[in-house]
Parts: structure tokens; sequence; C-alpha cells
């Protein structure tokens, strides 16, 4: 996604590699915005990120599948759940 008025682009972050990586850049406990920061940007700047796409449709989609479900007084269970290449 890009933000149309600066032409940013949002992009995700493992948790878990900023974490590793704050960690070999100095092993300290600390926590600061600013390292943080620094963290984050290393990271992208290395490639380790995923772009982001809205995934609003799909979400609505999944949500009213859960709802029709719980109205019949069934539960998801995954160990049964068959996956389809579309969700309708």
């Amino acid at each position: 996604m890009v933000c149309s008025s600066e032409r940013l682009s949002v992009v995700l972050v493992n948790p878990v590699t900023t974490k590793r990586n704050k960690e070999n850049r100095d092993n300290s406990p600390s926590k600061n915005d600013p390292k943080d920061a620094l963290v984050i940007a290393d990271v992208v700047s290395r490639g380790y990120y995923s772009e982001y796409t809205k995934q609003f449709q799909l979400i609505g989609k999944l949500a009213r599948i859960l709802v029709g479900l719980a109205q019949r007084g069934e539960s998801f269970n995954p160990d049964k759940a068959v996956i389809y290449d579309r969700v309708a």
C-alpha cells in the first residue's frame, strides 16, 4: 500500500526478526523509540518485510462464515476444515 500524500510504502515487519536484530546490535535491555526505529529501518533495508495489502473483503467473508456457524450452533473445527481456493 502506498500513502498518496507522501508516497510512503506500508510494510509488515516480523516482531521476532526485529527482536533478534535488536539483540545483535548491542544486547542491552533498554527500550527507546529511536533505537526501535533504527532496528526496524535496518530490517526493512535488508529486505526482511512483507508488502501490506488490505484484506477487508476476505476478512469480511470469513467473519460472515463464522457468524453463520455460530447462529446454527456449530463451531469451527480446523481439523475437519476443507480449504478451498476461493471463499464464496
